[in-house]
């Protein structure tokens, strides 16, 4: 892939007969897919021509989509945006990719292991860490928890509750 890309929806169907299709989207903001906005199925590039919300979807006309038949094609599909064509999250907030594979060490210096998703609650994030003996390690992202992330340095500072 020539440029880092983060998946911000998946196809779930065609809708309608004139190529539009009924999408997922994995943001919390589904402008993601505003008129004019580029978005990627596999490699190939499609502009989003216009978008409405519908009962929790999003429903899309993408370029060179024409039909039923090509729109049915693309279920399934991820789409993905560039990385550098989301806008900066707000200070102190992530992005879920820049959190994933950060190492996680304890307050003491300990690694604990490796952050392998982010599971939204509703209440608040649950870092899920990969262990070394291949157990997982759930961390809610509390500020009393998640003491530091240092995307440079490529790891989170944790102080997990006592009994985990």
């Amino acid at each position: 892939m020539a440029e880092d890309r983060v998946a911000v929806g998946r196809v779930l169907g065609p809708w309608g007969v004139r190529g539009e299709v009924k999408i997922a989207h994995f943001a919390q903001d589904p402008d993601r897919f505003t008129p004019g906005t580029t978005v990627y199925a596999a490699n190939t590039p499609l502009v989003v021509e216009r978008s409405r919300p519908h009962k929790g979807y999003v429903v899309a006309k993408l370029g060179g989509i024409v039909d039923r038949e090509t729109a049915a094609g693309m279920m399934g599909l991820e789409l993905t945006v560039a990385a550098d064509a989301l806008p900066p999250p707000q200070e102190g907030a992530y992005y879920h990719y820049q959190l994933i594979g950060l190492a996680a060490i304890d307050t003491g210096a300990e690694t604990l292991g490796t952050v392998s998703q982010v599971l939204e609650t509703g209440a608040n994030d649950v870092y899920v860490i990969d262990t070394a003996d291949g157990s997982q390690l759930l961390l809610p992202a509390i500020r009393e928890v998640v003491i530091d992330v240092d995307l440079e340095r490529g790891h989170i500072v944790v102080d997990p509750p006592k009994g985990l």
